[in-house]
C-alpha cells in the first residue's frame, strides 16, 4: 500500500500513472524539450571514448605481461618460497 499524505484520499492508479508519463512525453516531444540529437551524440562519443580506453587499459595490462611469459608460465609462478626453518 502506498503513503499518502492525506488520509482520506486514495493514490492514483495504474491508469493515471501511464496517462502522466503519456501526457509528459507528448509535451517534451512537442514543444523540444528533450534534444535527442544532442543525446545520441553523447552517448556515441562517451561510448567510443569509454571503448578506447577500455583497449589501451587492456594493451598497457597485456604487454609487460607477455614479456614475463616463460614456457606458458609467468616468471615467478610456481610454489610459493617457504621462510624460516624447511
Amino acid at each position: 500500500m502506498a503513503i499518502s499524505y492525506c488520509p482520506t484520499r486514495r493514490p492514483p492508479g495504474p491508469a493515471a500513472r501511464v496517462a502522466t508519463v503519456c501526457f509528459v512525453l507528448i509535451v517534451i516531444e512537442r514543444y523540444w524539450l528533450w534534444n535527442i540529437d544532442r543525446l545520441i551524440n553523447r552517448t556515441l562519443a562517451y561510448g567510443t571514448l569509454t571503448a578506447l580506453a577500455a583497449a589501451t587499459y587492456a594493451g598497457c595490462a597485456a604487454g609487460p605481461g607477455g614479456a614475463t611469459l616463460d614456457s606458458g608460465r609467468a616468471a615467478g609462478a610456481g610454489r610459493p618460497r617457504r621462510r624460516g626453518r624447511t
